[in-house]
């Protein structure tokens, strides 16, 4: 308001209106700056407060597109000022008008938010009508930016929750196909040709799977949400590891192995499960790109104090120059040629660096071409070898032989019959129940020695059901199995007070073992110690 408490109308031929605040207790350099305005014929409508009170009282009533401020009134003094209309209004843009004694605070209000300041005793009414409209486009644009991070960062969120319930949803299926093919695969009633083609299907049933994985693990990269549980390990015991794992790929092809694990000092610490997974991509890689009768090998050594690296070699078909600097980069598969060739997303070595760099080692590749074979190598930092975790490797023999009162909970009846047929032939004792109520009778009728059970059902949620059951009975352990299994997935089934998460689908190994470890362990959540499949 003016100081009779009418609004101020400059005369424009100009478009659009712009609608003014102008919050000055100097009634003369108010009249001023109004004048500026008319005589540059800049079009808008002006407002005029002498107080801070009844410039809120105006923002509270009305919308406008810029405020011209004096930081010193009757009623406010300072960066109080600046923050009270700020506070009221922080869609509006707010130009300081200073005195020679307040351009410190002006300056400060800037580097709160203000758009601009000017001041009062060195001003023109082209400068004064240039700096209005800046700071309307300024925060107009700020506005624009803004609202483009929020829906970029709102479609990011419903492309993860897509990726992950799409995951949910394939991986789902495959858990029965998966356990009743491994179930077939050692059926001695079966001929050789059978049971070669069940192990055919399997091996293919894991490649879908390890696609979906590197899906969600490349989303996880890209928005830095992969989480690591380090722990002390012994690089070695993971080689093995990965190795085994390997040992069927590797026979099938003929493919000489050699094992040079020399390092002194193989301790350090990492998430086992990660860091397995890297050694995992590495060997499948050079499996794959390595004929018939060739040569892989692991080596490691101590290169220097403090540092452990791991080589993986091959002989196979090379890396071609101009590929190397990209062999690294998401989707990269050397051309179309290579992906018909050996198929894959081309996500594995993306993934594997992207592990390394969380670990804070080095990732580096050699190869002198096509033909020669292709080395890669990592280097990690050593700790103390005190004591090691056993991040995996067998589990002592008297946990493996115990057999288990299990109450498995899962709402798809073919995971759960096939379930139930595995389970049995490792010889446990197996009640099974398709919801929260079901499984809560079942338990006051019996308690069981582990609940294996899925997260979603259909009156309720695992979570819950792990929660209630260990209220009442605390010493009961449980294994999740769920077709989402994402860190903060894991994180809930956790705090849920489950011992191991495993992710659908999971190979009959993985099962045995995490049922092993939950039995034999302190029941600290877990993922699956092998890479997923």
């Amino acid at each position: 308001m003016t100081c009779d408490g009418a609004e101020y109308h400059p005369r424009s031929m100009d478009t659009p209106i712009a609608s003014i605040l102008m919050v000055e207790d100097n009634l003369g350099d108010a009249l001023l700056l109004k004048e500026y305005l008319a005589e540059c014929r800049f079009a808008c409508t002006i407002r005029h407060c002498r107080l801070l009170g009844e410039a809120l009282t105006a923002l509270a009533a009305k919308s406008f597109q810029v405020v011209l401020l004096d930081l010193i009134l009757p009623d406010s003094k300072g960066l109080a000022t600046f923050n009270s209309v700020h506070q009221r209004a922080p869609g509006v843009p707010i130009v300081i008008l200073s005195g020679f004694s307040d351009e410190e605070l002006a300056s400060q209000a800037v580097k709160l938010g203000a758009q601009d300041y000017l001041p009062k005793n060195d001003i023109t009414g082209l400068q004064l009508a240039r700096t209005i409209r800046y700071a309307m486009e300024r925060k107009k644009a700020e506005q624009v930016l803004h609202q483009a991070k929020e829906a970029a960062e709102a479609a990011n969120k419903a492309k993860d929750r897509f990726i992950a319930s799409l995951s949910h949803e394939l991986r789902t299926p495959l858990t029965p196909v998966l356990t009743q093919v491994q179930i077939l695969e050692r059926d001695p009633t079966l001929s050789t040709e059978v049971r070669e083609a069940m192990t055919m299907i399997r091996r293919n049933i894991e490649l879908e799977a390890r696609l979906i994985d590197d899906l969600l693990d490349t989303t996880r990269v890209a928005s830095g949400k992969m989480e690591l549980r380090p722990q002390v390990v012994d690089v070695h015991s993971l080689i093995r590891s990965s190795v085994e794992i390997c040992r069927a790929d590797i026979d099938r092809k003929g493919l000489r192995l050699e094992l040079d694990l020399s390092a002194a000092v193989p301790a350090i610490c990492a998430d086992p499960d990660r860091l397995q997974q890297v050694f995992w991509n590495l060997l499948t890689n050079a499996v794959k790109f390595t004929p018939a009768g060739g040569v892989v090998s692991f080596a490691t050594c101590n290169p220097t104090p403090g540092r452990v690296a791991v080589t993986v070699s091959d002989s196979g078909i090379g890396i071609e120059a101009d590929l190397l600097p990209r062999i690294f980069e998401p989707f990269e598969q050397g051309g179309r040629g290579m992906t018909r060739k050996f198929g894959g997303l081309g996500l594995g070595l993306s993934i594997t660096r992207s592990i390394v760099n969380l670990h804070e080692g080095l990732l580096t590749v050699h190869s002198d071409g096509e033909g020669t074979g292709s080395r890669f190598r990592v280097e990690l930092k050593t700790v103390a070898q005190e004591v090691i975790a056993p991040s995996s490797g067998r589990i002592p023999r008297q946990a493996a032989a115990a057999r288990l009162r299990i109450l498995l909970v899962e709402d798809h009846d073919n995971t759960a019959k096939v379930m139930t047929l595995l389970l049995t032939g490792y010889g446990h004792e197996v009640t099974h129940a398709r919801t929260v109520a079901d499984a809560v009778a079942r338990v006051a009728e019996r308690v069981p020695e582990l609940l294996i059970s899925d997260i979603g059902l259909p009156d309720g949620s695992g979570l819950d059901l792990m929660r209630r059951l260990r209220s009442e009975h605390p010493e009961l352990r449980g294994i999740v199995i769920s077709g989402y299994g994402g860190a903060e997935d894991i994180d809930d089934s956790r705090r849920a007070g489950f011992s191991r998460h495993l992710t659908k689908p999971f190979n009959d190994r993985a099962l045995q073992e995490a049922i092993e470890r939950v039995t034999a362990a302190d029941g600290t959540i877990a993922r699956a110690a092998e890479p997923r499949t």
